[in-house]
């Protein structure tokens, strides 16, 4: 990137998400305490719509051993269960939790990360569930929508985690220099030479499977998820944890 600070030149965002309450062994904690990431960006999905479970995932937290700050944003499955079970008062409920285990919770809002005397902004925009239906053309997030759900870009690098990865083109409009997307798992069946096979809204071959984007002065580094939302079917598309280091362009 020609506008990352020479500060932040070599600095590591692991990226997690949909991790779907899934139980994990030692070794992913083994690899995720090994990154020698700066901060941990978490772009929702992290619980399970279909049986109300984040005790996997807190425990995944409290065992984090990395020096960096952890900053987790929502999905369509924390927004699902806040709607579905009212008297849960679950995001209230939730973003406790998380942050008892010393994670910021970023919903619409932001945090200025600093290195010397230079800043980046990391925020979380909290995609509305209107945004992720099926079988239906999906209503996309356009720069004015963004700029009304949580401003306007500040002239600093910036980092935007937004769970869909389908307004890309408003996160790009919007001005975010990196995007963090997850929610479509990596098209589920990845075919060769085609790429994903469906996404999330159930869309065939959808433009945004996983990998690396870039539209304008906007990249997004869409995840393939960690874990699976109902049955575990994957082909040739591993789920994913994803270290990313920040370089300045010469």
């Amino acid at each position: 990137f020609k506008n990352l600070p020479t500060e932040f030149d070599g600095f590591k965002i692991l990226h997690i998400s949909d991790w779907h309450n899934r139980k994990f062994g030692k070794r992913i904690l083994d690899l995720v305490n090994s990154s020698n990431a700066d901060i941990v960006l978490v772009t929702g999905d992290c619980v399970q719509r279909n049986n109300a479970g984040t005790d996997t995932f807190l425990e995944f937290l409290s065992e984090i051993e990395l020096d960096a700050q952890v900053c987790v944003s929502f999905g369509n499955h924390e927004l699902g269960l806040d709607r579905k079970i009212p008297e849960l008062d679950f995001l209230n409920s939730y973003t406790k939790e998380l942050s008892d285990r010393n994670a910021t919770v970023l919903d619409n809002s932001n945090v200025k990360f600093q290195k010397g005397n230079s800043v980046i902004y990391i925020y979380g925009l909290t995609v509305p569930l209107s945004c992720y239906s099926k079988l239906r053309k999906l209503k996309l997030l356009e720069k004015a929508d963004i700029n009304a759900m949580i401003g306007e870009k500040p002239n600093e690098f910036t980092v935007l985690m937004a769970h869909s990865p389908e307004s890309f083109d408003g996160y790009s409009d919007w001005g975010a220099d990196l995007c963090l997307s997850g929610h479509n798992h990596g098209g589920i069946f990845n075919i060769p030479f085609l790429g994903g096979l469906i996404s999330a809204s159930l869309k065939i071959f959808p433009e945004y499977d996983s990998g690396v984007f870039k539209k304008k002065n906007s990249t997004m580094v869409l995840n393939r998820g960690s874990g699976n939302n109902g049955l575990a079917l994957r082909f040739m598309n591993n789920p994913e944890i994803g270290l990313i280091t920040l370089k300045k362009e010469n």
